[in-house]
């Protein structure tokens, strides 16, 4: 239970740097993640972990000989594409775009790459 509270809480610290860090550093100039509220992004970051558990797994067996042709950048992709499924089912969350999906994938994956360094399942 800790652990899954903890990769939680890795979701909605990723998303949050996406949000805020990406237009602080002016490599874009409006936000590729926009939200209202922490609510907002605590509920993004639930369906985010949903559609991980039960939608990836299926769309990513699908696709196998597809990643596999590209050395595994479909992955890419398929990451991308999950992160705009949850952001589309979320009200009052918006991301601009493919860009801005990739950037949050991108930043999702990356910190719970670390985390997982860390903290044992």
């Amino acid at each position: 239970m800790r652990t899954l509270l903890l990769r939680w809480a890795v979701i909605v610290i990723a998303v949050f740097l996406v949000g805020w860090l990406l237009p602080q550093l002016n490599l874009t100039q409006k936000p590729l993640v926009t939200y209202n509220s922490w609510v907002t992004l605590a509920i993004f970051a639930a369906a985010l972990a949903l559609i991980n558990t039960f939608i990836k797994p299926i769309i990513s067996f699908f696709s196998l000989p597809l990643t596999c042709m590209t050395l595994g950048l479909f992955a890419l992709i398929i990451n991308t594409a999950m992160f705009a499924l949850a952001a589309w089912l979320v009200p009052d969350f918006n991301v601009s775009g493919f860009w801005g999906a990739f950037m949050g994938a991108l930043a999702v994956s990356v910190v719970g790459l670390v985390v997982n360094l860390f903290v044992p399942d």
